[in-house]
């Protein structure tokens, strides 16, 4: 479906709007002085294409505008898309707002508010202009991923900016950033309709069917290599299940049939159960076993202890009354209450003793202890003898506690060998199962070679369908085709090398004559300027006029930025301000003979193609003169009218 511009619009930050209204299927020309915004309309229009790169110049531009919109012309159709202006001093914004109706009306700049975004943007313009899924070609071995065509990558046949309309070194818009050049490369023979629609089916398929055939080749490569080599990995499997006592040193198999009988015993090999499966409970309740009966033993030695300290210090006392009572036994030796005198000299006493009561008291009371001590003494040593009983048992029991913590925690150490032993030997074991896997595969080698044929055969197939070959020759019958109209344009514009075949190199995407059989680039000792500005043209309208006469999918305009800058320097243009009357001669007829031109091959597509021109040129002819958009801007006329906010 048809692309082409109807209307630009611009809305000041107050809510006035600032139209440029364009005739589909036309020449339209912008025309007047430098400084005016003409070259901005590139950006701004490709802006409004879904870039959401901002790449508007600073200036009157970006201090008045608030929102950017172009109303484009699709099929029977109106699309309007308008984004608002970066905020922030940002360089890119997707928001778009969207509008689609048989006729559409410039909203006011209040009801414009963002209902999509760039993305959903090339999308819908990818569709509804008609690129189908596609898919690039790469050639084998490059390292770069396959291209689908998109609506962006038309966008590098739509526009020549200022410096590009003239360059030496670059034909096409973006050509001379970061991988434009591979993207126009892939995406460009779509465009001359070399690939067909079925072309991405077929490619999915031989995707598939390539990496089925990469996978079985890889397992036939797997099976061979285990066969070659199955020996010796056998043999070696098998002497590790020896060191890791899985099968006796002295019974390894000599022959390859008896190390895989022996693998296959060792993979069926069950581990050993623990000796104590609960050893770590049972370890913790004879701990606190043991820290039990070592009280108990505490308390037993305690009460042994205290008893025997008793009976001492009983007999102490014992022995200390026997002899206190001795002492006092000789009150019998005082005759009455009351002795003066000695009983055995009969001498005063200078000092009179108690008297024979009271000392006969004591006498008495000293009986009555001794009788008492003698009396418990049987009933201690018998409860000591018995303390001392139960002191020993709690000793016995003590030791028989700790002969079986020992005997447990030795247990547990074994358990814990056959433990590691069992986890080695599982690895072994594990090893040797995954080799027997992969060795039951033998005998199968005839099944995966038929495999790989199937999927070799699959392939070639598709290959077939692809036919690259075929496509070769639609790419060179299309070029050719370029050729042909590239090379009569060339002798209407009277280039160079006029009456020499001129074509398009896409190899290095760039002009090349033919001269006498030696190929000139157009970058290459080509001429001046004039000669770059035509090889341009021929090139760019050739390929409009081959996706109109074809129905490709590319929207149907060009927009040229100073096209007749080489026929006017600065210092010249300052002085005739774009007048081609004051030209001289060759070079006012070169300027109508541009001119001309493209009326004539706008003429011959219409309604297909619509050119817009911004320029410096002024023709004072009629047919110049219908093209104009506006009157030249000159004087106060610019794309941003005096009075806007910001000017």
């Amino acid at each position: 479906m048809t692309l082409q511009i109807k209307t630009i619009a611009l809305y000041a930050r107050d809510g006035r709007v600032r139209t440029l209204n364009f005739r589909p299927g036309h020449v339209n020309v912008i025309t007047g002085a430098s400084g005016r915004g003409k070259s901005a309309l590139i950006s701004i229009l490709e802006y409004c294409l879904g870039r959401s790169e901002f790449k508007v110049p600073e200036g009157p531009i970006t201090e008045s505008v608030a929102w950017y919109a172009v109303i484009y012309r699709l099929g029977e159709m109106e699309l309007l898309v308008a984004k608002p202006a970066p905020g922030g001093g940002a360089s890119t914004q997707s928001e778009v707002y969207m509008d689609m109706a048989v006729s559409v009306r410039l909203p006011a700049l209040q009801d414009l508010k963002p209902n999509s975004n760039d993305a959903a943007l090339v999308l819908y313009l990818t569709r509804a202009t008609g690129i189908a899924p596609n898919i690039s070609v790469v050639e084998e071995g490059q390292t770069r991923d396959q291209v689908q065509a998109t609506f962006k990558h038309a966008r590098f046949y739509l526009f020549q900016d200022q410096s590009t309309i003239a360059n030496p070194n670059i034909l096409f818009h973006r050509q001379g950033e970061d991988f434009m050049p591979l993207a126009i490369r892939d995406t460009l023979p779509y465009f001359l309709g070399v690939y067909g629609r079925e072309r991405v089916n077929v490619l999915a398929e031989l995707r598939t069917a390539r990496r089925e055939l990469k996978a079985a080749e890889q397992r036939l490569r797997e099976e061979q290599r285990l066969a070659s080599k199955d020996s010796g990995r056998a043999r070696s499997l098998l002497a590790e299940a020896a060191q890791a006592a899985l099968v006796a040193p002295t019974g390894l198999a000599v022959t390859d049939d008896a190390v895989l009988t022996t693998l296959r015993k060792v993979a069926n090999w069950q581990p050993r159960h623990l000796l104590n499966g609960d050893g770590g409970g049972k370890l913790d309740a004879l701990q606190l076993q043991l820290r039990q009966a070592r009280m108990r033993l505490d308390r037993a030695n305690s009460q042994v202890q205290s008893t025997e300290a008793f009976l001492v210090e009983g007999d102490a006392y014992s022995h200390e009354a026997k002899s206190q009572r001795d002492r006092l036994a000789s009150v019998g030796l005082f005759k009455g209450e009351d002795a003066k005198n000695c009983p055995l000299c009969e001498s005063p006493l200078k000092v009179l003793p108690p008297s024979v009561s009271v000392m006969n008291s004591a006498l008495m009371r000293l009986d009555a202890d001794l009788a008492k001590v003698l009396r418990d003494r049987p009933h201690l040593d018998e409860h000591l003898e018995k303390l001392r009983a139960e002191r020993d048992g709690a000793r016995e029991a003590l030791r028989k506690l700790e002969e079986d913590l020992t005997a447990l925690v030795r247990e547990e150490e074994e358990a814990a060998r056959i433990a590691d032993e069992t986890a080695r030997a599982a690895r072994v074991v594990g090893r040797v199962s995954l080799y027997l896997e992969s060795a039951e595969v033998r005998g199968e080698e005839g099944v995966l070679r038929a495999d790989v044929e199937h999927w070799r055969r699959r392939v070639q197939e598709l290959e077939g369908q692809i036919n690259s070959e075929e496509e070769q020759e639609r790419l060179q019958s299309a070029l050719s085709w370029l050729a042909s109209r590239m090379t009569r344009w060339a002798e209407e514009l009277e280039l160079e090398f006029s009456g020499q075949p001129y074509r398009l190199e896409l190899g290095r995407l760039t002009v090349v004559a033919d001269r006498d059989g030696r190929p000139v680039l157009m970058g290459q000792r080509m001429g001046g300027g004039e000669n770059y500005l035509g090889c341009h043209l021929i090139a760019l309208l050739a390929l409009h006029s081959f996706f109109i006469k074809n129905g490709r999918p590319v929207p149907g305009f060009l927009v040229l930025d100073q096209p007749t800058q080489v026929y006017f320097p600065p210092e010249r243009y300052a002085q005739m301000e774009g007048r081609a009357e004051e030209l001289p001669d060759e070079d006012r007829l070169a300027v109508k003979r541009l001119y001309d031109f493209l009326l004539r091959i706008c003429s011959e597509l219409a309604p297909g193609l619509q050119i817009i021109v911004l320029d410096h040129a002024y023709l004072d002819t009629e047919e110049f003169k219908e093209t104009l958009v506006e009157a030249p801007w000159r004087g106060d006329r610019a794309l941003i009218p005096k009075g806007w906010p910001g000017t």
